[in-house]
């Protein structure tokens, strides 16, 4: 249904409230906004990558909970085959100043079909789309610069999360230290995975 963009803005309130972990976020969305905000006045298209559960998706909709209010549209695509061929949705959005996340893509036909998309776009409309690959959105024309790689918890970080999510504390008893270093120590950083320990 091309008009469920018309839901975008209540689901990604009710989904923010339940961010799955808040932990080392802020500074991530201010790097994200800084790349949103550096470049031309057209359309700016930035990336978001990192390995599966790392957080992209998490990331990527608390910078569109807080995004500016200005943009005509909002829009959050999970499956993007084939849009470009959609005539109803790039009527809509024709000239328009519009904000859209493109959600893991895989594939080089997938960037096609955005570039396609991106062309009926308004000035100072913006683009984030996120993916495993780095690579994969540097050859598409998103250079490294215009990228933001997330990366695994550093132990404090980790111990944050794990005193927050376990523990429901911020002191750690220390006959829990020996557990929380090995779940730690497993986990490598990796946030969805500390979190589902």
């Amino acid at each position: 249904n091309i008009f469920e963009y018309q839901h975008i803005d209540e689901i990604v309130k009710e989904v923010s409230r339940h961010v799955i972990c808040p932990i080392g976020l802020d500074e991530k969305i201010f790097k994200v906004k800084l790349l949103l905000s550096s470049g031309s006045d057209g359309v700016r298209m930035i990336g978001i990558c990192g390995e599966a559960g790392i957080g992209k998706t998490t990331l990527a909709h608390e910078v569109f909970h807080h995004a500016d209010k200005g943009f005509d549209h909002c829009l959050l695509f999970y499956d993007v085959g084939g849009i470009s061929n959609q005539s109803g949705i790039l009527s809509i959005l024709h000239g328009k100043r519009v904000f859209i996340i493109f959600q893991d893509i895989k594939h080089f036909k997938q960037l096609e079909d955005i570039r396609e998309l991106t062309k009926q776009l308004g000035s100072g409309s913006k683009v984030i789309i996120t993916a495993q690959d780095k690579h994969l959105l540097d050859r598409y024309g998103i250079g490294f610069e215009s990228i933001c790689e997330i990366k695994g918890f550093s132990d404090s970080e980790a111990d944050r999360l794990l005193e927050f999510k376990v523990l429901n504390s911020a002191t750690v008893s220390p006959k829990y230290v020996n557990i929380l270093n090995r779940i730690k120590s497993y986990a490598l950083g990796h946030p969805w995975t500390l979190e589902v320990m």
